[in-house]
């Protein structure tokens, strides 16, 4: 029978922040948040936008290092809300921010991690049959993907395609390289090579 875990700090098994929270918030946060949570069965927050109740976890609330708690001040509900608001009523401001950032070679990236995401993880996703449908998985962080393409292979993708060298291979590092949209075609499953024998 498969044991739960267990944190080493607070000995508690289900509602520890430190098996609940991502390692992004920090080590600190998760000492202080056990010693400070010691003893407690349930921990509790209250979001200060609709003033109720949820568990003290990432699926309540977003992450926030700059806090004692690790926890963002809205739920996620509250924040996804607060988002839509803003982005009908500023439209201008969004396209004119998104049109600076995804203009950069990190923004870019950014973009083109987005897409190998929704192919790999999405079944709703158009393609999604052709890439995680088949077992293909992006087996690389947002950052890690980034430093990747930035300081090892050293490229500007900005006019390139992201592609696979072994087509039956995972978004994974040795395996991906950005070429022409011409190189991106025929490295396709079902591109028939045909052989021209001098006629």
């Amino acid at each position: 029978m498969a044991t739960k875990k267990q944190c080493k700090i607070c000995k508690n098994r289900i509602d520890c922040p430190v098996l609940q929270m991502s390692d992004k918030v920090g080590r600190k946060f998760f000492v202080k948040m056990c010693i400070s949570y010691k003893g407690k069965k349930k921990m509790t927050k209250t979001c200060t936008k609709c003033e109720k109740r949820f568990p003290a976890t990432l699926k309540y609330f977003g992450s926030e290092k700059r806090v004692s708690d690790g926890l963002q001040a809205q739920c996620r509900d509250c924040c996804r809300q607060g988002l839509a608001l803003y982005r009908e009523q500023h439209p201008e401001r969004i396209k004119s921010y998104n049109k600076k950032y995804f203009g950069t070679i990190k923004g870019h990236l950014r973009r083109i991690y987005t897409g190998m995401k929704q192919r790999c993880n999405n079944p709703e996703y158009l393609r999604y049959g052709d890439y995680g449908g088949r077992g293909i998985e992006c087996r690389f962080t947002s950052d890690e993907f980034v430093d990747y393409v930035m300081n090892i292979l050293k490229i500007d993708p900005r006019v390139l395609q992201i592609d696979r060298i072994n087509n039956d291979g995972h978004y994974e590092p040795g395996n991906i390289r950005f070429v022409t949209v011409k190189e991106n075609a025929n490295n396709r499953r079902n591109n028939i090579k045909k052989v021209n024998n001098g006629c």
